[in-house]
């Protein structure tokens, strides 16, 4: 590796530590939540194989198309559950933006710089780790995500596919596309098709592009696995149920706001890509051209430029925005057109992801040359783009339009040196222009700034956190450009840390505070404290089912988190129609796949329902938080505790210590105590203070709960 790899390395791993530390201060950790929960569940069911029974994973699972958990399961293994899920955040972000600084290093080079390390792939870097960048319908989707999935590790893949394919380093750039396919296809498609266009000559790209298009046409007409899903159709009713579950694979779906953030993912690398390839006109009255390039109004002669700010960004960023509205129009016209199977699981929206990102990234670029040269229609791109970030479901898309009809009036120069009588915008003119920008950029602001903390939504959160770094970037700005007495400066600079202080304490709070007990669930006692030989089958847990996954190590029976991904299996849909279906029949109505709440909020039992519920062989015992009131259960209200933390009903260990004199053994006797005696069959669950958290009803066929020995 030669000197130049070697200081563009150092220097993208520094911006690349900088963008990680500003994302977790803004937004902090989030703990095991979204899809965490599902790779969490995936990776613990290859150390505990009976969770492999669950509904989630019993017909396959997002693991069947990902290595992340080839990485997940050994870390817990060495750091527990939590431990890992904050370790592999950690170091999927830290990959993210130093991925991301390299590939602005790549297309930037070494300058850019306004002195010092603060260049123009640091000021992209800090961008996309101040502002949140969403790329599906709904908000559900973010490129840099506060938990662990292996969506922010593939990008990362990705932006490397693409930076090495444009230095022509073939042989990495394959390597790394094909990791970024084994960690998360989905996100890494786009980032491979990118590559191809932007690494190889236009003609070849188009060729590459469509021999593909054929290969993967024949390939599906032949039977190849997955790929033969071209030619399918998703049925009705797997459509109705899947679209209940995850409507945002339809764009049909999509409503304004979700309409808008498209439009902001397509629009803002169209917006950078024209304010960086136009010619920057500032107050000195140069004129910046092409790549490397300045002419002088008085001297005819181009000489080098060392602030090479445009290399090949525009032509990248205007490929990723085809390649986003590509994926858009392919969603609109095989998903919501023809319902066709690989189109609805490959979700070409997905692409919309690369645009986004590279957009906001070159605002960082945009606002480097901003500073360095003043040109009213550079300060206009920032501005729209950043107000566009600001209020993105709102009316982010038509702020971008705006700010594209402004870069383009304001770039109404000529190419070449001015005739004495070109007349270029009046000062008046520019004035309004950047004042309309200014106030576009203040309400974005302002509205951000008016909900700080009070929302707990990802996406608004992330809103608001990066208002108040935008706020405070704005103000260091002023300070730096307009106040020039020393003690001024240096109080304006105390006050500026200490806000950043807050801003960084308040997000390590609310990591820990989002983080702590997020793995227990309904902070129930731990395996190692409670011995459950229930009969084969699962569990009806009421509540989420984290607690009975990552503490009890035991499958669910019936919940709508275990139905996320379900465009990928019909089969577990069917099974889940079947078992709501019994729970209906027997509890009533519970509309379970239009509920997006975590709670099942079942009615209290009785002994007959339990008796129901428990004929499907499937349900081997039925949990009811301790808010519900359960009459039946009062006979054992001589519970004792056992280390503190469980207590088993009296009632249910006689039978159990009784069920060896009596014909038919454990199974009659568990028979008997459930559905005859009050509170028989049932273990009244504790938490370490002593709180009653629950009932767990067991179904016949099993033995009694037991005790642990004391310290097991």
């Amino acid at each position: 590796m030669t000197g130049s790899s070697l200081r563009r390395a150092g220097a993208s791993i520094l911006a690349g530590t900088l963008g990680t530390a500003l994302f977790l201060s803004l937004f902090g950790y989030w703990g095991l939540v979204h899809d965490t929960r599902l790779y969490a569940l995936q990776a613990l069911a290859w150390l505990h194989p009976q969770l492999r029974q669950d509904l989630y994973l019993r017909f396959g699972s997002q693991d069947d198309y990902t290595l992340f958990s080839a990485f997940f399961t050994p870390l817990i293994q060495v750091l527990g559950l939590e431990g890992a899920a904050l370790t592999l955040c950690l170091l999927s972000l830290l990959a993210l933006f130093t991925a991301t600084a390299y590939l602005l290093t790549r297309l930037t080079g070494a300058a850019g710089s306004l002195g010092g390390t603060f260049t123009a792939p640091l000021a992209g870097t800090l961008a996309v780790a101040m502002l949140p960048v969403v790329y599906s319908a709904m908000s559900i989707f973010h490129v840099a995500e506060p938990f662990a999935t292996p969506r922010p590790l593939a990008a990362a893949l990705g932006l490397l596919t693409i930076a090495w394919a444009l230095e022509r380093r073939w042989l990495p750039a394959a390597l790394a596309a094909i990791a970024a396919l084994l960690v998360h296809p989905l996100m890494a498609w786009p980032a491979v098709v990118l590559a191809l266009w932007v690494g190889l000559r236009p003609r070849l790209a188009m060729m590459v592009t469509l021999l593909g298009a054929l290969a993967l046409i024949l390939a599906a007409w032949a039977g190849a696995p997955i790929l033969e899903r071209l030619f399918q159709v998703m049925d009705p009713e797997w459509q109705a149920m899947t679209r209940a579950m995850a409507p945002y694979l339809w764009a049909a779906t999509w409503d304004a706001s979700d309409w808008n953030t498209a439009g902001v993912a397509l629009l803002a690398p169209v917006v950078t890509a024209v304010a960086l390839a136009g010619e920057g006109h500032g107050r000195t009255g140069r004129l910046f051209v092409g790549n490397n390039t300045r002419v002088d109004h008085h001297h005819s002669g181009a000489t080098a430029h060392p602030l090479r700010q445009v290399g090949g960004y525009p032509k990248l960023a205007l490929a990723a925005s085809l390649l986003g509205a590509t994926g858009l129009l392919a969603t609109v016209l095989l998903g919501d057109g023809f319902n066709n199977l690989l189109s609805l699981q490959l979700q070409p929206w997905r692409a919309l992801w690369l645009s986004h990102w590279l957009g906001v990234a070159g605002l960082g670029l945009v606002f480097i040359r901003a500073l360095r040269i003043r040109d009213p229609a550079d300060l206009s791109a920032v501005l729209g783009l950043a107000g566009a970030e600001l209020l993105i479901t709102g009316s982010g898309a038509l702020i971008l339009v705006v700010t594209l009809a402004v870069i383009l009036v304001q770039r109404r120069v000529p190419r070449h040196c001015p005739s004495p009588n070109t007349r270029y915008l009046s000062p008046t003119t520019t004035r309004l222009l950047l004042g309309m920008m200014v106030a576009i950029f203040a309400l974005g602001l302002g509205l951000n700034l008016q909900g700080v903390g009070l929302s707990a939504d990802l996406g608004g959160l992330l809103l608001q956190q990066s208002a108040v770094v935008v706020l405070l970037a704005t103000a260091g700005w002023l300070v730096a450009r307009f106040v020039k007495t020393p003690r001024v400066r240096r109080v304006a600079l105390a006050a500026g840390l200490v806000l950043i202080g807050v801003l960084v304490g308040t997000g390590v709070q609310r990591s820990l505070l989002l983080a702590r007990g997020i793995g227990h669930g309904d902070d129930l006692p731990p395996p190692r404290l409670v011995d459950l030989p229930l009969r084969p089958g699962s569990i009806l847990w009421e509540g989420t089912p984290l607690t009975l996954w990552y503490q009890w190590h035991h499958p669910s029976y019936m919940h709508t988190l275990q139905l996320t991904g379900s465009v990928f299996s019909r089969e577990k849909l069917m099974a889940a129609q079947a078992r709501i279906a019994h729970l209906e029949a027997v509890l009533g109505p519970l509309d379970l796949m239009n509920r997006e709440t975590v709670s099942l909020d079942l009615p209290p039992p009785d002994q007959d329902q339990i008796a129901r519920l428990c004929a499907d062989p499937e349900l081997a015992g039925i949990y009811y938080a301790g808010k519900h009131e359960m009459p039946w259960t009062t006979a054992g209200a001589g519970d004792e505790a056992v280390d503190g933390a469980w207590a088993g009903d009296e009632a249910g260990d006689e039978a159990e210590t009784g069920s060896g004199n009596r014909p038919g053994g454990e199974a009659e006797a568990a028979a008997v105590a459930v559905a005859k005696a009050p509170g028989g069959g049932a273990v009244t669950l504790r938490n370490s203070k002593g709180v009653v958290m629950g009932i767990l009803a067991l179904c016949p066929g099993g033995a009694q709960p037991t005790a642990a020995p004391p310290g097991g």
